[in-house]
């Protein structure tokens, strides 16, 4: 799936607005350097400002799909089913218990139904955002 479609698909914009506005910038600057010693006319105007941003959007795919493959991306749903370590206890907060736990070297906040000590071993059932659904494992 393109860059572009994701991100319309998700709502980001911004990052919609980037990819464009980039696109046509390097068309612009393209365009702007071989009009010195070519003439440029309006179709090939057009056509720069239509296929660079498309070029530009196929190559963030690319790297996006290579950076997911190579594992230097954790995909949102990879992270249900994970075992991870409670590196903070879990207090009471307005819905649940809220703490922290550790996956891999980085530090998560998390929420759970239940008050988790430090150092147990819970399993990650969800993610919003930045912050980890948690439950206790049955291992």
């Amino acid at each position: 799936m393109s860059y572009i479609r994701k991100a319309i698909a998700n709502r980001h914009w911004g990052r919609v607005a980037a990819v464009i506005i980039a696109g046509v910038t390097i068309a612009a600057v393209y365009l702007y350097g071989i009009s010195r010693f070519f003439e440029v006319g309006s179709f090939q105007f057009i056509a720069a400002i239509l296929l660079i941003p498309f070029l530009l959007d196929w190559v963030l795919a690319w790297e996006n799909e290579r950076a997911i493959e190579s594992g230097h991306i954790t995909l949102w749903n990879e992270l249900v089913g994970t075992e991870v370590v409670v590196s903070e206890n879990f207090v009471e907060a307005a819905k649940g218990y809220r703490g922290a736990v550790t996956l891999g070297h980085e530090r998560w906040q998390a929420v759970s139904d239940v008050p988790l000590d430090e150092g147990m071993v819970v399993e990650v059932c969800g993610r919003t955002g930045l912050v980890l659904t948690v439950k206790a494992s049955m291992s």
